[in-house]
């Protein structure tokens, strides 16, 4: 039996952030498990959320990917009892005593992630994101702008809050779109800004998509990535700093093979020289089955809205016709 290695999200399961972490540390040798209660003496990985004092008893060492930025946690006080807490993060962690901080950020396997290139890519920029309620926010303003005037093609939840028509993407359509797209724009919460980065900016740069992003946020030189004072149409102008879309996905998967590989050694994690490619497999599965059952549940929502007004029209009849006439 080989090492276990425990992986917690209390709030959410990011499913591209589990993939990463589950083809990483099975390439270290370990068994990778989805669960809320570790054995005593494994590995304990926690993604986002605060899981309350359930873990005082756990012994083993801990691994913290502070990626969010959500929750200030003092983890010592969480993880009294563990060997070693290591807290991976872009900035030093707000309760520093008791942890050791490894600056850093979650492993990434391009090899997960990389769509082939089409020959002929769409000029029109991509925003995948959900609506954001951001109050005052002047890039959500400048976006919310953007999509309006048709400069954006927008894909997410919860813009009909703005009468744009859209739906959410699979991880595997959303690839695919951003290996067809010039470049993308990315938009993070206030508190974001600075501290960590966004998925687009590893996803979008590995498929040869170049990513605008606010002022700030262009944390470790990371291949693609583009800050801006202000969201316009005018940024595509500054596409000629970036090299052509083949080229920019061969820097992005060196930049990330060697951040994860810089990882595991700050871990004390003995990687492989490639990733597992067993792991690699099963992560591809996954994005396709997460894709079938996004495709199923949109076909199934839009079902629902044909059929919505049918069926209220058939119950207005029925009863209608429980009346003699001349009512």
């Amino acid at each position: 039996m080989g090492r276990n290695c425990w992986v917690m999200s209390c709030d959410y399961v990011d499913l591209d952030v589990f993939l990463n972490i589950q083809v990483f540390y099975r390439s270290a040798g370990y068994q990778v498990h989805l669960n809320r209660t570790p054995a005593p003496g494994d590995l304990l990985v926690l993604l986002r959320g605060d899981p309350g004092e359930s873990l005082t008893g756990h012994r083993g060492d801990v691994h913290v990917y502070d990626y969010v930025k959500e929750h200030r946690i003092n983890w010592a006080e969480r993880l009294p009892a563990a060997s070693r807490i290591l807290v991976v993060s872009l900035t030093p962690p707000a309760h520093p005593d008791g942890v050791m901080w490894l600056r850093g950020y979650l492993p990434v396997v391009p090899e997960i992630w990389q769509q082939p290139l089409p020959r002929k890519r769409q000029s029109r920029p991509l925003h995948i994101a959900n609506w954001k309620p951001l109050r005052d926010d002047p890039y959500q303003g400048q976006i919310m702008e953007l999509v309006r005037n048709g400069f954006l093609e927008v894909y997410g939840s919860k813009w009909d809050r703005l009468g744009v028509e859209t739906h959410g993407l699979s991880y595997l359509e959303a690839n695919r779109r951003l290996a067809g797209a010039r470049c993308c724009y990315g938009l993070m919460y206030g508190y974001q800004r600075g501290t960590t980065i966004s998925g687009r900016m590893w996803q979008a740069p590995l498929n040869g998509c170049v990513v605008f992003s606010e002022a700030g946020t262009a944390l470790g030189g990371i291949p693609g990535v583009i800050t801006v004072e202000r969201f316009e149409p005018a940024n595509l102008e500054r596409l000629t700093e970036v090299a052509s879309a083949e080229l920019l996905a061969r820097e992005a998967a060196t930049y990330w093979t060697q951040s994860t590989h810089s990882l595991a050694e700050g871990l004390g994690l003995a990687l492989t020289r490639e990733p597992s490619s067993l792991a690699v497999m099963a992560s591809q599965w996954r994005l396709h089955r997460q894709h079938l059952l996004t495709i199923a549940a949109r076909l199934v929502a839009r079902l629902r809205r044909f059929l919505g007004p049918r069926r209220r029209l058939q119950a207005w009849r029925q009863r209608a016709e429980r009346f003699p006439s001349g009512w």
